[in-house]
């Protein structure tokens, strides 16, 4: 039960941070960029939901042990 109400504290400070990370890369990306400067906030974008479901992953994977 402890390690539930860890668990679920730290998926929430998880969830938190990359929304914070989305939010700054959605600033960006109403500036005028090159063609490849958006194609690299795509990238980038991309990469932070890869890893934020990573992440969670392993969560879920500490929660079932």
């Amino acid at each position: 039960k402890h390690i539930k109400h860890k668990t679920d504290n730290a998926e929430k400070i998880i969830h938190k941070s990359f929304d914070i990370l989305r939010d700054d890369i959605h600033e960006y990306e109403h500036e005028h960029l090159s063609v490849a400067e958006h194609k690299i906030i795509s990238e980038i974008k991309k990469d932070i939901n890869d890893a934020e479901k990573v992440i969670t992953k392993e969560i879920k994977d500490i929660e079932s042990v």
